[in-house]
């Protein structure tokens, strides 16, 4: 299965592939994400739990165009995180960590609207059942 960002720009990309389910409630994928020159493509986890407060805090921004929603794994330091504001602005931004011989890390961020919100609320739920 694969979830996307539909930005509608192609300098700017989210989307989380070949995700499947390794057991004990949660899911590993491919991340791949794009903010202009910045691309990033890694292993990313994440499990139920924070499917479901996500799809909650989504449903927030969805209906009141105010919140965060922040996506990962109870163990790792990796998260997406989005943001709404009244205006239907929405920051897509990820915060990815590495720990090994040499220690990495990526900030990426980019802007959007609330358009993406609801198709990525459909996605999610699909996931979940």
């Amino acid at each position: 299965m694969k979830i996307f960002i539909e930005t509608g720009h192609p300098d700017y990309l989210l989307s989380l592939n070949d995700i499947k389910d390794v057991g004990n409630d949660t899911y590993e994928c491919t991340l791949n994400i794009r903010s202009k020159w910045i691309t990033c493509e890694r292993q990313f986890f994440f499990d139920v739990f924070h499917i479901k407060q996500f799809l909650e805090n989504l449903e927030i921004m969805n209906n009141h165009f105010k919140g965060d929603a922040i996506l990962k794994e109870q163990f790792e330091e990796q998260k997406i995180i989005l943001k709404c504001n009244s205006l239907g602005k929405v920051t897509v931004s990820s915060s990815l960590v590495e720990h090994s011989d040499s220690d990495q890390s990526a900030e990426i961020s980019f802007e959007t609207d609330q358009t993406i919100i609801s198709p990525l609320i459909n996605q999610f739920s699909k996931l979940l059942n």
